[in-house]
């Protein structure tokens, strides 16, 4: 039997029509230079040699801005509770994003009560973001290091 309306309002704190806050941060892509070659798309190494960039392409590297982090203010379309044998989890549809086929969001992670609480997991996500890219820059800085070596010793 289905619960009603009303049941579930009660059972989640909060009812069609109220609104929550999404984290939400900007990005741009932009292309610039290559940090590594200068945009010549080659590297001289100490032997005199000159190695193909890894890091761009042809000379430009595709580059991402995160940043910004805010909260959205948008207006609750559809609640679901999913109750399952470990956890029951509160996911809601906003009107704005579409009902039904739009963006679902997990009360806690995507969904808070307050504009302080999703700017927080926003700058959260944006650190994390911002980490992976780094991490991403270290893997490639040794491999044009090994790349280096490996054409001095060879």
């Amino acid at each position: 039997m289905m619960p009603e309306r009303a049941e579930v309002e009660a059972a989640a704190g909060i009812a069609i029509g109220d609104t929550f806050f999404a984290p939400e941060y900007s990005t741009e892509n932009y292309t610039d230079d290559c940090d590594w070659c200068g945009g010549d798309h080659s590297v001289r190494v100490a032997t005199g040699h000159h190695l193909t960039c890894s890091f761009c392409r042809f000379g430009t590297i595709q580059k991402k801005r995160i940043g910004n982090p805010t909260a959205r203010t948008l207006t609750v379309g559809q609640i679901r509770i999913l109750a399952g044998k470990a956890e029951t989890k509160m996911e809601f549809m906003a009107y704005e994003t579409g009902v039904g086929s739009g963006t679902v969001y997990t009360w806690g992670d995507r969904a808070f009560a307050t504009a302080a609480e999703a700017v927080a997991a926003a700058r959260g996500t944006v650190a994390r973001l911002r980490g992976e890219i780094l991490d991403r820059n270290k893997e490639l800085e040794a491999k044009m290091a090994d790349e280096a070596k490996a054409t001095e010793e060879g």
